[in-house]
C-alpha cells in the first residue's frame, strides 16, 4: 500500500520502498478543514489565557480526515503545541534568510506534510496570491522514506466472491508528529500479480476494505454555460454588419438577437447555430442597432451577454433633382437653384459640385454647401446645361439630370459701312454690305439702311431731317437705291435688327442738384428723399489716410412709381358681323404713365384675358351669340397693376347655328348613300332646317328637317363629296367639313368565252381576254357534265385570260360557263358556250426513205454572236408534296458565254404574279440546268418558265410550263369548339381542315370518355363538321381530339404540352398552369421579385413523356401604375401650373415623378421636372404656342429605378404675346378703322392665333404678294 497516493499504478517491485522522486504534494480541501479545526481549538485556548499563541503566530491548519479506526486519539493539546513550536522554529529560520514577508502575507500553514493523493503539499501564498515552496528537499525525502515503510496488507474473511483486507500505519510516524487520521491509503489489486498491472480498488483513511465487483462510474448533471462575452464587430457595410465571438469549451449553440429601435419590435433573433460569426443583412444605412448573444448546451441556455451598439456605414447619396433657374435669366448671368437629393445616404450633405456645359465641355463652376449659385460671365443668346452632384461621408452621388438654360440675347453690334457695287447711275446706285460681326446671340432678322441727302418726294418715315429716308429694309445683303438726284452726294448708314431690336445709343442723364447721400464704412446704405419715377445717377469713391480715389462709373437708376388708380368700367357695344367693340378711359398713372391694359371677359365668376395692350379700345371677335358676357378692366404701369374695375355686362344677339360634322353609316349600296349628323348649337334661335350640298349634278342641294338623309339614284363605284349646314331665323350656319363617300361597285359581267381555232381531240384551249389583268379579277370556268346537264364542275379558277381543258373525248360537244369575281362579289353566269373536240388522228408510222445524196464541198463562214436559243422546261421525277424539280436543255449560246439562268414562277395563291408578266426571281442560278423549287403547297398547280442570261444579251423566257405538286394527307384540323352543353350532352363543331390537294373524305372524332387516362377512343366518323354527344355523366371533364382523312392518309396528331409550376412554399407540390398544343403560355397572378420553378411534359399517341428538369425563372420589379393626364391651370403668356394625381406606393420604395413637355409641332419631349411633388410651375414658355405635357411615376429602388408608363398627354396653349405694328401698317393689317392713330405712335393688337393659324396667314400673305407681282409684271409687259 502507498498511503496518500490516488490513481497511481505502483508495480509490486516498488512496494515497501520510498516513492519515486519528483512527486508533488498539493494542498486540497482537507488541509483547509484541518486548518479551520485547529484554529478553533487555539481560540478556545486563548479564552483560557493562552492569548499569546494567536497573536504571535498564524493559526495552524490540521487536516480533517475520515472517521479513524477505534482506539485512535488525535488532536491532543500537547501534540498541538509541539506542532506549533516546530512550525514556528522553521518559520523563524526562513525569516532569518530574508523571507520575513512570508509569515505576514500568507495564510497560516501546517507544519505537517500535507499529503494529497500521495504528493507533498509544499506551497505557501505570497502577497499577490501566488503559491511558493516552504519545505526543504531534505524534509520531503525523510517524510517520503518514513511513509514508504508501510506493512503488507493482510487478507481476512476470504470468500468465493469477496475478501476483507486489513493493514496498519507505517512505523516511526510518531517522530514526525503526524496524526494517523491524516494518513490516506490506496489499495491496488492485480488479477495476476506476475503481470505487474494493478488497478486502484480503494482510496481513503480506513485501514481495511472489502473487495467487490468492478466500480461503476456515474456523473452528476452539468450546468448551463455562463453568459458569453458581447459579440464584436468584424466588418461593417452600408446595409450589413458582420459580428463574431469566441467559442468556449462549454458552449455548443449560439443565439444572436438584434434590436431595431425604429421598428419597435424589440430584440429579434438573427442567427441560431454553432458558428462563431454572423452576417446581418438588409439593414438601413447609417443606423445604430443593438445586439446581444446567448450560449446554450445540453444543460440549458446561458444568460444574455451585455448589449452592444454597432452602426452601419453611410451610403452614397442619390442624385439630386434637376436644377431650376431662380429669378430672371439675363444676357450674361442667371441664378441656378437645386434641392438636396431625396436619398441622402443616411447622413447630411456636406458639399455640392455644380458643373456648367459649354463649347469646352463640362466645367466645375461651384463647390460648396449652398443650394444656389449665380452663373455669370456668360455669352448672350447661348444655351448652357447645368448639373449638380452631392457629397457626403458616404461618397459622391451621380450627377443630376442636366437643366438647359438659354441666356437672353442682346441687340446686334454695329455694321461696317456699306460699299458701292458697280458704277452709280443717274437715278440709282447699288450698295453692298456684310452682316455685323456680333449678332448679340440672336440671328439678324432685318437690316435697315438710312440715307441723308436731297428731300425725298415721299419720305417713308417722319424724321427731324428733311433729307433722311429708309432706302431698304429686308434680309438681303445688297439692294438698288432709286429716286436719286444726278450729281448729288449721299450718306448711307446701315444697322441690323433681330427679335430683340436694334442697337440704341446711351441716353445721357445728369442731376442739377448734387448732395452726399452717405459717408461711412458700411458696404450698403438706404438713400431717402427721392422723387417717384425720377432718374438718378450715383457715383462712388473711397478714402484713405492720403485722400480719396477717383469716382466710379456712373450708375443710372430710376426711382419706382405706384400702380395706377382703379379704372372706370369699360364701355361695350355690339357691332354687326358678330364684333364687339370695347373702349375705356385711362386712369391716373401715379408717378408713371399707364403702359398696358388688361381686359377680362367671361360668363360669370370665371373671367379670362381677351386683350392686353396699350390702346384704349379694341374689337373682339368670335364671341358666341346669345351669350351673357361680363367685362372688367385693369391698368398697369412700371410699378404694377391697378385693382379691377367694376364689371360691365352685355348680352350678345342671336347668331347663325354652329357647325356640324357628317358621319358615315353602314347603309351603303351601289346606288345609295346614307349620312347622319348631330344637331349643332342653335345660338339663341331654333334650327329651321338643314341644307345638304352634294357633288351629284342631279341633286346638288337637298333640304331636310331630320339629322340623317339617304341619297338615292347614284352611280355605282363613284365618290361623292358631301357638306351640310344648319339654318335658323338669323341665317345659315357654316358648312361642315367635306365628307367623301363612295358607292359600292357592281359585280363584274362575265366575259365572252372563245375557243382556239384548232381544237384538239382530247383537249380544248379556252380564251376570254388579252393583255394584263390590272384589276386582278378572278375568273371561274365551269364545264357541264355531258351525261348530267344539271351538274357543273370547275375546270379553271384564276386571274389568267386563258386555260386548257384536258382529258376530253373526241368528237364530243362540251358546254362551258364563265363568271368574274372582284371585291364587289361574284358576277352572274355567262351563257353556255358549246365547243366540240376534233377527230383523233391515227398513230404516226415509221419513215421509209430511199436515202440521201453525197455531201457537197464545205463552205466556212463565221456569223456574229446572236441571242440564245429557246428553252423548254421538263419536269423530273423528283417531286414531293412541297417541292418539285425542273430541268431544261442548255440552249445554244450563239457565240456568247452563258452567265446564269433566271427561273420565274406564278402562284395562284398570289394574284399579283402571273405567268406572262411576272418577274419574281426565285433564285439566281449558275449555268446548271436543274433546280429544285421548295416550300410549295401540296396538290397545287404552278406555272414555271426559265430565262437565260448571256454576257451581253438576255434571252427570251420559255413558254410557261404547268406543274402540279402531288397531294398528301390533310393538315391537322383545329380542335373542336363547344357550341352548347347541358348536364348530359355536349354539341361540338369544327372548321374544315386544309386538304392538301385531295378532298377530305371524313373526320374522326375521338374522346377519352371522361376517364382522364389519356386513352382516346373513336366516337364519330363522318363528313359532317359537327357532332352531339348525349347520355354523358354530369360534372365530368371530357377531352376530345380531331383528325381529317383523305385518300392519302390521316392527318397527324398534335403534341399536347403540360406545364407545371412548383409551389414556392411547398417544393413537393406542383400544379398545372397550362395544357394545350401551343408553344407558349402566360402565367399570371405572380409576385414580384420571386423565383418560380417550372416543369414541362409532352404527350402524344404513345403517352405522356417524362418530366423535364426544373427551370427557375424570376419575376421582375413591378412598375408603378400609369397616371391620368395631368391638369393645367394658371396659364399665362410664359407660365403655367401643372398638377397630377399621386401614384399608389409599392412596398417601402419611394415614388418620384418625371414630367416631360414638348411643342406640338416638334413632338420632341424633354424632361422639365423630376421629384416627389405632384405639382410644379413651368416658366420661360413661348407666348401663343401650343404645348403638350405628360407624366410618369418612377419607383426608386436601391438596384435601379423602375419607370411606369407615361400618362395620356395633356395639351394647352399659352396666351399670345402683343404684336407691335405702326400706324402706317394698320391700314393694311386691320379691318376696323378705329385702330388707326394719326399721331404715328406704335399700337399693340392682341392676336389670339395658334401656330397653324399663323402659318395660314403667312401662306395667304405670300399668295397675295405673288398675285400682286404678277399683276405688275403684266402691266409692264403691256406698256
Amino acid at each position: 500500500l502507498q498511503p496518500g497516493v490516488l490513481a497511481s499504478h505502483i508495480p509490486p517491485t516498488q512496494q515497501g520502498h520510498s516513492p519515486p522522486p519528483g512527486l508533488n504534494f498539493h494542498k486540497d480541501e482537507r488541509t483547509q478543514k484541518q486548518y479551520n479545526k485547529l484554529k478553533k481549538k487555539l481560540e478556545q485556548k486563548q479564552m483560557k489565557g493562552e492569548n499569546n499563541i494567536l497573536h504571535s503566530t498564524p493559526p495552524l491548519s490540521p487536516r480533517k480526515g475520515h472517521s479513524p479506526p477505534p482506539g485512535l486519539n488525535f488532536h491532543k493539546d500537547e501534540r498541538t503545541q509541539k506542532q506549533y513550536n516546530k512550525l514556528k522554529k522553521k518559520l523563524e529560520q526562513k525569516q532569518m534568510k530574508g523571507e520575513n514577508n512570508i509569515l505576514h502575507s500568507t495564510p497560516p500553514l501546517s507544519p505537517r506534510k500535507d499529503l494529497v493523493n500521495g504528493n507533498r503539499a509544499k506551497t505557501e501564498t505570497s502577497e499577490d496570491g501566488e503559491e511558493s515552496s516552504i519545505q526543504d528537499e531534505e524534509d520531503d525525502a525523510s517524510i517520503a522514506e518514513i511513509l514508504a515503510n508501510v506493512k503488507s496488507p493482510q487478507v481476512a474473511e476470504l470468500s468465493s466472491r469477496s475478501a476483507l483486507i486489513k493493514w496498519g500505519p507505517p512505523d516511526d510516524t510518531a517522530d514526525l508528529d503526524i496524526c494517523e487520521s491524516d494518513l490516506r491509503y490506496e489499495v491496488l489489486l492485480s488479477d495476476k500479480g506476475r503481470d505487474g498491472k494493478y488497478k486502484s480498488i480503494y482510496n481513503g483513511e480506513a485501514q481495511s476494505c472489502s473487495l467487490y465487483s468492478d466500480v461503476v462510474l456515474y456523473s452528476t448533471s452539468g450546468s448551463p454555460p455562463s453568459p458569453p462575452p458581447a459579440p464584436t464587430l468584424l466588418e461593417a457595410g452600408t446595409s450589413w454588419l458582420r459580428l463574431g465571438w469566441t467559442r468556449r469549451p462549454s458552449d455548443e449553440d449560439y443565439t444572436l438577437q438584434m434590436d431595431d429601435r425604429e421598428s419597435g419590435h424589440g430584440f429579434l433573433a438573427v442567427y441560431n447555430g454553432k458558428e462563431t460569426a454572423c452576417l446581418a443583412q438588409q439593414l438601413r444605412h447609417y443606423t445604430s442597432y443593438r445586439f446581444r448573444l446567448r450560449a446554450s448546451n445540453d444543460e440549458g441556455d446561458s444568460r444574455w451577454s451585455d448589449e452592444v451598439h454597432y452602426k452601419t456605414l453611410p451610403s452614397r447619396p442619390g442624385a439630386p433633382p434637376r436644377p431650376v433657374v431662380k429669378g430672371r435669366i439675363h444676357s450674361k448671368m442667371f441664378k441656378i437653384k437645386w434641392e438636396p437629393p431625396i436619398d441622402r445616404g443616411g447622413t447630411d450633405i456636406t458639399c455640392y459640385t455644380l458643373e456648367l456645359h459649354s463649347e469646352r465641355g463640362w466645367n466645375v463652376i461651384y463647390t460648396g454647401s449652398d443650394t444656389e449659385h449665380v452663373c455669370d460671365r456668360l455669352n448672350p443668346g447661348t444655351t448652357y446645361q447645368v448639373r449638380v452632384c452631392a457629397e457626403s461621408p458616404g461618397g459622391r452621388s451621380e450627377f443630376s439630370d442636366p437643366a438647359t438654360v438659354t441666356t437672353e440675347p442682346v441687340c446686334p453690334g454695329a455694321c461696317n459701312a456699306p460699299r458701292l457695287h458697280g458704277k452709280p447711275r443717274q437715278t440709282s446706285l447699288t450698295l453692298r454690305w456684310h452682316y455685323p460681326e456680333q449678332d448679340g446671340g440672336s440671328p439678324v432678322t432685318e437690316l435697315e439702311l438710312l440715307v441723308r441727302g436731297a428731300q425725298s418726294p415721299e419720305p417713308a418715315v417722319p424724321s427731324s431731317s428733311p433729307v433722311e429716308r429708309i432706302a431698304y429694309k429686308g434680309r438681303d445683303t445688297e439692294c438698288t437705291v432709286g429716286d436719286l438726284s444726278p450729281g448729288t452726294a449721299y450718306v448711307f448708314l446701315l444697322r441690323a435688327y433681330n427679335r430683340i431690336g436694334s442697337p440704341k445709343p446711351a441716353v445721357p442723364s445728369s442731376s442739377p442738384v448734387e448732395r452726399i447721400a452717405y459717408k461711412g464704412r458700411d458696404t450698403e446704405c438706404t438713400v431717402g428723399d427721392l422723387s417717384p419715377g425720377t432718374a438718378y445717377v450715383f457715383l462712388l469713391r473711397a478714402y484713405n489716410r492720403i485722400g480719396h480715389g477717383p469716382w466710379s462709373e456712373p450708375l443710372e437708376v430710376k426711382s419706382g412709381a405706384a400702380p395706377p388708380d382703379t379704372p372706370s368700367p369699360p364701355q361695350v357695344s355690339c357691332i354687326a358681323g358678330g364684333i364687339t367693340h370695347v373702349e375705356w378711359v385711362a386712369p391716373p398713372g401715379n408717378g408713371a404713365p399707364v403702359s398696358d391694359y388688361r381686359l377680362d371677359m367671361g360668363g360669370g365668376d370665371t373671367l379670362n384675358i381677351v386683350y392686353q395692350g396699350s390702346s384704349t379700345d379694341c374689337d373682339l371677335k368670335s364671341i358666341p351669340p346669345a351669350t351673357v358676357c361680363h367685362f372688367r378692366l385693369q391698368a398697369g404701369n412700371s410699378a404694377g397693376w391697378s385693382p379691377f374695375s367694376e364689371t360691365s355686362v352685355i348680352t350678345t344677339p342671336p347668331g347663325p347655328p354652329g357647325s356640324l360634322t357628317l358621319r358615315k353609316t353602314s347603309v351603303t349600296t351601289p346606288t345609295s348613300l346614307t349620312v347622319s349628323w348631330s344637331e349643332p348649337a342653335n345660338h339663341g334661335s331654333p334650327i329651321l332646317h338643314y341644307v345638304l350640298e352634294t357633288s351629284d349634278p342631279a341633286q346638288p342641294i337637298i333640304t331636310c328637317d331630320t339629322t340623317s338623309y339617304q341619297l338615292t339614284g347614284l352611280s355605282p363605284h363613284t365618290t361623292y363629296k358631301l357638306k351640310c349646314r344648319a339654318v335658323n331665323e338669323v341665317g345659315p350656319g357654316p358648312l361642315s367639313p367635306t365628307l367623301r363617300l363612295a358607292t359600292l361597285q357592281l359585280p363584274p359581267s362575265p366575259p365572252k368565252l372563245e375557243c382556239s381555232p384548232a381544237p384538239g381531240y382530247n383537249h380544248l384551249k379556252l380564251k376570254w381576254g388579252e393583255g394584263r389583268n390590272s384589276q386582278f379579277t378572278t375568273f371561274t370556268v365551269y364545264m357541264e357534265n355531258p351525261r348530267n346537264p344539271n351538274e357543273k364542275h370547275v375546270v379553271y379558277q384564276g386571274t389568267n385570260f386563258s386555260c386548257k381543258v384536258n382529258k376530253l373525248q373526241e368528237l364530243t360537244t362540251y358546254r362551258f360557263y364563265i363568271t368574274a369575281t372582284n371585291d364587289a362579289g361574284q358576277g352572274p353566269y355567262s351563257e353556255a358556250y358549246p365547243f366540240t373536240t376534233c377527230t383523233a388522228p391515227p398513230a404516226p408510222l415509221k419513215g421509209n426513205s430511199a436515202g440521201w445524196s453525197p455531201f457537197s464541198e464545205t463552205s466556212v463562214i463565221t456569223t456574229p454572236p446572236g441571242p440564245p436559243g429557246s428553252l423548254t422546261l421538263r419536269k423530273t421525277s423528283v417531286t414531293t408534296p412541297t417541292s418539285l424539280t425542273v430541268s431544261w436543255s442548255e440552249p445554244a449560246n450563239h457565240g456568247s458565254p452563258i452567265l446564269h439562268y433566271v427561273l420565274e414562277t406564278s402562284d395562284p395563291a398570289q394574284p399579283s404574279i402571273t405567268c406572262d408578266t411576272t418577274s419574281y426571281q426565285l433564285t439566281g442560278l449558275s449555268p446548271h440546268t436543274t433546280y429544285k423549287i421548295q416550300d410549295l403547297k401540296p396538290g397545287t398547280d404552278y406555272a414555271v418558265c426559265v430565262q437565260v442570261h448571256l454576257e451581253e444579251i438576255v434571252g427570251i423566257a420559255s413558254e410557261p410550263t404547268l406543274f402540279t405538286t402531288p397531294p398528301c394527307e390533310p393538315d391537322q384540323p383545329n380542335p373542336p369548339k363547344l357550341v352548347t352543353k347541358t348536364r348530359t350532352s355536349l354539341a361540338l363543331k369544327w372548321n374544315a381542315a386544309v386538304d392538301n390537294g385531295a378532298h377530305v373524305m371524313h373526320y374522326i372524332l375521338e374522346s377519352d370518355q371522361g376517364n382522364a387516362t389519356g386513352d382516346f377512343k373513336e366516337i364519330s366518323k363522318s363528313k359532317n363538321k359537327n357532332f352531339t354527344l348525349s347520355k354523358l355523366t354530369p360534372s365530368t371533364c371530357f377531352r376530345f381530339r380531331l383528325a381529317a382523312v383523305n385518300q392519302h392518309g390521316k392527318s397527324p396528331q398534335f403534341t399536347t404540352f403540360t406545364v407545371y409550376m412548383e409551389n414556392p412554399r411547398n417544393p413537393n407540390e406542383k400544379h398545372v398552369v397550362y395544357q394545350g398544343t401551343n408553344f407558349s403560355c402566360k402565367v399570371n397572378k405572380l409576385q414580384e421579385l420571386t423565383t418560380y420553378r417550372f416543369y414541362i411534359t409532352a404527350t402524344n399517341d404513345a403517352g405522356q413523356g417524362p418530366y423535364s428538369e426544373a427551370y427557375p425563372f424570376t419575376t421582375c420589379t413591378a412598375p408603378p401604375a400609369p397616371l391620368k393626364a395631368p391638369k393645367i391651370s394658371d396659364i399665362g403668356m410664359r407660365t403655367c401650373t401643372v398638377e397630377w394625381q399621386s401614384a399608389r406606393p409599392l412596398g417601402s420604395d419611394p415614388i418620384v415623378y418625371c414630367l416631360q413637355m414638348s411643342r406640338i409641332r416638334d413632338q420632341d419631349y424633354k424632361t422639365v421636372y423630376r421629384g416627389s411633388e405632384t405639382r410644379t410651375a413651368l416658366s420661360e414658355l413661348e407666348g401663343g404656342a401650343e404645348y403638350t405635357v405628360r407624366v410618369c411615376p418612377i419607383r426608386v429602388r436601391p438596384d435601379g429605378d423602375v419607370s411606369g408608363s407615361y400618362s395620356t398627354p395633356a395639351t394647352f396653349s399659352t396666351l399670345p404675346l402683343p404684336v407691335e405694328v405702326t400706324a402706317s401698317a394698320l391700314s393694311t393689317k386691320q379691318t376696323s378703322p378705329s385702330h388707326v392713330n394719326n399721331t404715328g405712335k406704335q399700337l399693340f393688337i392682341w392676336k389670339n392665333l395658334s401656330d397653324q393659324q399663323m402659318a395660314g396667314f403667312i401662306v395667304l400673305g405670300l399668295t397675295t404678294l405673288a398675285v400682286f407681282a404678277a399683276a405688275i409684271m403684266q402691266y409692264c409687259f403691256i406698256h
